[in-house]
């Protein structure tokens, strides 16, 4: 009988924290701009006009979102490689 791999298992609540903030933040920061857009439609415009520097009042807002989305994505991915691939210690010290 096959052992069933569970993901979570071994992981630190914090990188689960992190790891779910990466979807959420952005989303949370995606959604209040459409919010306050009220020219938005998702049938006449690209996600991305919001992020536009001189069309879009929200655009601040909205890449600031994808911004923290992605820092906390690039903190995920380095804190789970280290675990996959550990740092030799005859390495570190170079």
């Amino acid at each position: 009988m096959e052992r069933q791999v569970n993901i979570l298992e071994n992981l630190p609540v914090k990188n689960i924290i992190i790891g779910l903030s990466t979807i959420i933040i952005p989303s949370i920061f995606i959604a209040a701009s459409i919010r306050y857009s009220p020219w938005f439609s998702w049938s006449r415009n690209a996600l991305s006009d919001l992020g536009h520097a001189t069309r879009s009042s929200v655009a601040p807002l909205f890449n600031l979102g994808l911004l923290t989305g992605g820092a906390l994505l690039i903190v995920y991915a380095t804190t789970r490689l280290s675990k996959v691939f550990p740092v030799h210690p005859m390495q570190s010290a170079l």
